[in-house]
């Protein structure tokens, strides 16, 4: 599903560089559950058999709020919230996204997010949805990092393989001191 998730990431970019930043919000918000639902499914927080039913289309995709409380319940999560906070972000990041997606008010809306009633460019509204990008990239970056901490030593990828990296979630140091 990382593909798909891309595609997400990238129509939400689209979106916001051509002013439909409602639209950018929802594709920005898929792009997060997305990514939290896959990496979900690969803890032991969920079962092989529960992950392969959802891959499959055969399972319904398991509410966000309750995978986070399933991810807390294992031991790597409940260490790392002792120091990050870990829970927070993710609820917060969750939370504000979906204030935008669901309109929670004026201050959500079509109308504010466009200063118009029809799409079209805002600076202030680019500089609001990179902020939020980037803690979505945020969350699930240190999701991931928590369930595979090897990611977090850095591997010289291009070096080993120049324009053709492998799929496989390692990260460069670059990567790793822009994480840390």
């Amino acid at each position: 599903r990382t593909f798909e998730g891309s595609l997400f990431q990238r129509g939400a970019i689209a979106n916001v560089l051509c002013g439909a930043n409602k639209s950018a919000y929802f594709n920005l918000r898929s792009f997060l559950e997305l990514g939290f639902t896959g990496l979900y499914f690969i803890s032991q927080a969920a079962t092989e058999a529960e992950g392969k039913k959802w891959v499959a289309g055969v399972a319904f995709t398991p509410f966000f709020n309750r995978s986070l409380k399933r991810l807390l319940l294992l031991p790597e999560y409940a260490n790392a919230e002792q120091h990050l906070s870990y829970h927070q972000l993710l609820r917060d990041t969750y939370n504000s996204i979906s204030d935008r997606t669901h309109t929670r008010g004026m201050p959500h809306g079509h109308i504010e997010l466009n200063q118009s009633n029809r799409p079209q460019f805002i600076e202030k509204s680019l500089i609001d949805f990179i902020e939020m990008a980037e803690q979505c990239c945020e969350a699930l970056a240190i999701t991931l990092a928590i369930q595979h901490p090897i990611v977090l030593i850095p591997l010289p990828m291009d070096d080993k393989f120049g324009l053709n990296p492998p799929l496989s979630g390692f990260l460069q140091g670059y990567d790793v001191d822009c994480l840390k």
